[in-house]
């Protein structure tokens, strides 16, 4: 992970060398008596690590270029036959994704008629999208999947090619920017190419310059505090509607916790909006905020509005998934992992 760790520091240095000057004193006593308990308390260095058992694949079969679609039997009535052109997500594949259907077929074919690209993905959000740490090293080839082994497939297809000036993972997205909200995608006052088109959004720019198959999106998050619920509805609704519009499979991810007195009902009511547009579209379902509930501080960070991040935001070991945007790096590679075995591969 040098290469991440270093760009970090280049791009960042300035914002923390006050900080490591005013603090060198302290730090250097606290580090001391740190490093004599823990040296007192771990095992020794040498321990040897126990071996981990790679998790099976939960999409693969004996032939990985044509995936068996299954489903559930407990959705199937006596006497009726199992279906076999809807695509259906394995139950219990992938717990944190799911409404991966038909429909989702139905938009990808569309795009591939208006010449999207299979293997290309946009990222659509705010800050929590467009931080380095999402995606970015994936992109860079800066992880180690651990007992996650089966997306290193996901990922070598999804990094062949550029969607504008990187591959999909490592991307600068020209739909996701610090501070937007829900309205700022379709805002054409937002863009900051000059390659986009006059009267052009942030959204339709980047779905014509990239011409994507999947769309990653979480907005909600700068609209917790003061957006209307029914107006955050009307303008999820339209990102939705564009993407399809334009032949992109629309992700919808439901937005962290926020941790401010009185805003944990706001999330809720946020997150409900997302989840009832992706049954009234019928199009897949990315519940982030519930793959957060598990770790500590609900994977958020000390300003409890970011997720949590170490400096290996790549590491899918035990130690590293206790951080929110590894989970967050996690689960978009299983959404775009599920998507692709059950939409793309069968297609092609």
């Amino acid at each position: 992970m040098r290469n991440f760790v270093q760009r970090f520091w280049e791009n960042h240095s300035d914002k923390f060398i006050g900080f490591m000057l005013g603090s060198l004193v302290a730090l250097a006593g606290a580090c001391l008596v740190a490093a004599v308990v823990n040296t007192a308390l771990s095992k020794p260095i040498d321990s040897p690590a126990a071996e981990a058992t790679p998790t099976p694949d939960p999409y693969i079969t004996e032939n990985p270029a044509a995936p068996t679609i299954t489903v559930p039997t407990e959705s199937i009535s006596e006497g009726e036959s199992a279906p076999t052109m809807t695509p259906t997500q394995p139950a219990d594949a992938y717990p944190y994704i799911s409404n991966i259907t038909a429909t989702s077929q139905s938009i990808y074919e569309t795009g591939q008629e208006l010449g999207n690209r299979p293997n290309v993905f946009s990222k659509v959000g705010d800050s929590i999208t467009d931080h380095q740490a999402f995606l970015t090293p994936i992109g860079y080839g800066e992880y180690d999947l651990h007992d996650h082994v089966y997306l290193a497939s996901v990922i070598g297809y999804f990094s062949t090619v550029d969607a504008y000036n990187n591959n999909s993972f490592a991307n600068t997205s020209l739909a996701a920017k610090g501070g937007w909200s829900a309205w700022t995608v379709h805002n054409p006052n937002a863009v900051f190419s000059s390659n986009c088109l006059t009267d052009e959004t942030p959204l339709e720019c980047e779905y014509r310059l990239v011409r994507p198959s999947i769309a990653l999106i979480m907005l909600g998050t700068n609209d917790v505090q003061t957006t209307p619920i029914d107006q955050y509805e009307e303008l999820m609704r339209r990102t939705v509607e564009v993407s399809i519009e334009n032949g992109v499979i629309p992700v919808l991810s439901t937005i962290p916790p926020f941790q401010r007195e009185g805003m944990p009902e706001r999330v809720d009511a946020i997150n409900a909006v997302i989840v009832r547009l992706t049954e009234e579209y019928d199009i897949p379902l990315w519940n982030y905020y519930a793959a957060l509930l598990p770790l500590p501080n609900l994977g958020m960070s000390s300003d409890g509005i970011h997720p949590s991040w170490n400096y290996d935001p790549g590491d899918f070991s035990e130690d590293g998934l206790k951080y929110g945007m590894t989970v967050r790096n996690l689960t978009a590679l299983q959404a775009l992992d599920a998507i692709w075995r059950t939409i793309i591969l069968p297609d092609m």
